[in-house]
């Protein structure tokens, strides 16, 4: 098992997998990532054509693939190849409404097809070797949160900018230590999902019983009853 929490003058996690002992590697988001702002098109140029990212996209609690993107936008050859999302790509939100959502970010795990992104998002495209799953979620934890969300500026909306991102200090162990903590949370994240469909369907039993095992305005027996009771219910 895995952690992300660190210190920060740590150079190693205080829970590793059995194994693994070599220390983290700090490094900036910028010898990692090459980040560039979205497309803007007209009006004419939406709803049609590729795939296009945006905040929404971005925000999801899943990870971005060319399936689950929402919105289209119709662009030309070199407009194509200049905004173009590619498999362990970063995206991150550039505007929001709160200091703590600035600079929330998502990678694109569609290996074969391709994608776009819009306006209102950060490109971090991949120049370096590093594991999107883990990435996804050292880029969650509470030490570079902190330092994207103290750095971002703004009065109505608070903004973050590329040579902000850039500047990001992360620690990064080795190859393989990655792909295990990516699979391990990306383990975790689907057994919450798993679980909470499950609330949401008892939540939706419970209302139900609630309307039904309680008589209604008017009545004094209930539609649904446990056996073997008959008498009406007694107005007080």
């Amino acid at each position: 098992m895995a952690d992300q929490r660190k210190c920060e003058n740590d150079s190693v996690p205080a829970l590793r997998f059995e194994g693994f002992s070599d220390p983290w590697e700090q490094r900036r988001l910028g010898e990692l990532l090459l980040f560039q702002n979205g497309f803007n098109g007209g009006r004419d140029s939406f709803g049609r054509g590729m795939p296009l990212i945006s905040v929404m996209d971005v925000l999801a609690e899943v990870f971005i693939t060319y399936d689950s993107i929402r919105g289209k936008a119709s662009v030309d050859p070199v407009e194509r190849d200049r905004y173009l999302v590619e498999y362990g790509d970063v995206l991150f939100q550039r505007s929001s409404e709160n200091q703590e959502d600035a600079g929330t970010s998502n990678v694109y795990l569609d290996q074969e097809r391709p994608a776009i992104f819009g306006g209102f998002v950060i490109r971090g495209k991949r120049i370096a070797d590093y594991d999107p799953l883990a990435m996804r979620y050292l880029l969650s934890s509470q030490l570079v949160r902190r330092q994207i969300t103290s750095r971002a500026q703004g009065a109505q909306h608070i903004n973050v900018s590329q040579d902000t991102l850039q500047d990001v200090a992360i620690q990064l162990p080795g190859k393989g230590e990655q792909s295990l903590i990516g699979a391990l949370f990306a383990k975790l994240d689907s057994l919450i999902t798993l679980h909470q469909r499950k609330v949401d369907k008892l939540k939706t039993v419970k209302q139900s019983l609630l309307e039904k095992m309680f008589p209604r305005e008017g009545e004094n027996v209930p539609e649904i009853r446990f056996e073997g009771f008959t008498d009406p219910w007694e107005q007080r």
